[in-house]
């Protein structure tokens, strides 16, 4: 599990100074690594640093970016070593952010309790959205407790390397590449909505799925073909509603639909209500290509419907 582990992170952030100075820690890229093992828990702790190449004159030398790391516990910080303070810790500053040359996001990232060092909400996230985007480059600017803006540079050359060397984000490129997969599936699935609006040259009304064979209860689709008077069909299609508002306006703005395509229809209503359902009846479409059948049955929010053009 990843979460933010804030004051631990400030006071090994204040410990990697040491090893820098001292010549410990090792360079990857722009980075500083450091490893080693608390004496008390035995967890093993990783923290890589990189110095602001552009920081505010009271910060010294001393601004930085840092990313540590504490297994086998998996807990997982980012944060910028701010070098001023910033405000009273477990607050939430003011951050402006730009990763290479994209556009600034706004957002507000915790402080520690030493009101020097900010955490992103999200610190995995965050380290996602920089290797997604290739980052070679970072802007921080963060407001403190007056609404005095500070702002900070970070060269981030070896980040993907450093990140392969720390087990909270060794993951990182294969969950990356897992959320692409699924944007991409979101996407497929989204346009597949979108050209099922469009049906058979008909615009579907409301938001309207146009369902597989077996997706329909079967005792549905048998009233729906009983109603349509006919299960011959040249092509057929199953065809669900779910609305909010009005489930009943909807065989009404799909005669619509259909005359809007050009087709003749008279419209039948079933004066009982067949199982449990309000509405019910069919909708008879004509025109000089051929006839189009369109039975349904309305109940509550939700509107089943069976299209048949027939033999």
């Amino acid at each position: 599990m990843i979460k933010p582990f804030a004051s631990k992170a400030f006071a090994v952030f204040l410990f990697l100074f040491t090893l820098i100075d001292s010549g410990i820690a090792a360079q990857v890229g722009n980075w500083l690594l450091d490893v080693k093992e608390d004496p008390v828990t035995g967890e093993t702790e990783y923290l890589a640093i990189s110095l602001a190449s552009s920081y505010p004159g009271e910060a010294l030398n001393e601004a930085s970016l840092g990313i540590f790391c504490s297994t086998p516990s998996q807990s997982l910080s980012v944060g910028v070593f701010t070098g001023v303070f910033i405000g009273m810790g477990n607050d939430y500053a003011e951050v402006l952010y730009r990763i290479n040359k994209e556009q600034p996001e706004n957002d507000k990232w915790l402080v520690s309790p030493k009101g020097t060092l900010i955490f992103p909400n999200d610190s995995f996230g965050f380290l996602k959205k920089l290797v997604r985007s290739q980052a070679r480059r970072l802007a921080i600017r963060v407001w403190d407790y007056r609404k005095v803006a500070y702002t900070y540079i970070f060269d981030l050359d070896g980040l993907t390397d450093v990140l392969q060397e720390i087990p909270c984000t060794q993951d990182i490129e294969e969950v990356i590449k897992r959320d692409i997969e699924m944007e991409q599936q979101r996407k497929v699935e989204a346009q597949k909505k979108l050209e099922a609006i469009r049906f058979w040259g008909i615009e579907l009304p409301g938001r309207a799925q146009v369902l597989k064979d077996a997706e329909a209860p079967s005792h549905i689709v048998s009233l729906l073909k009983e109603l349509a008077d006919s299960a011959l069909c040249m092509r057929a299609a199953q065809i669900h509603w779910r609305e909010s508002s009005n489930a009943f306006q909807i065989p009404l703005d799909f005669n619509h639909a259909l005359q809007q395509a050009g087709y003749e229809t008279a419209i039948e209503f079933l004066e009982k209500e067949p199982q449990g359902f309000s509405m019910a009846g069919k909708i008879v479409a004509s025109r000089d290509s051929g006839k189009m059948i369109f039975s349904f049955l309305v109940r509550s929010h939700e509107v089943w419907g069976f299209l048949c053009e027939p033999r």
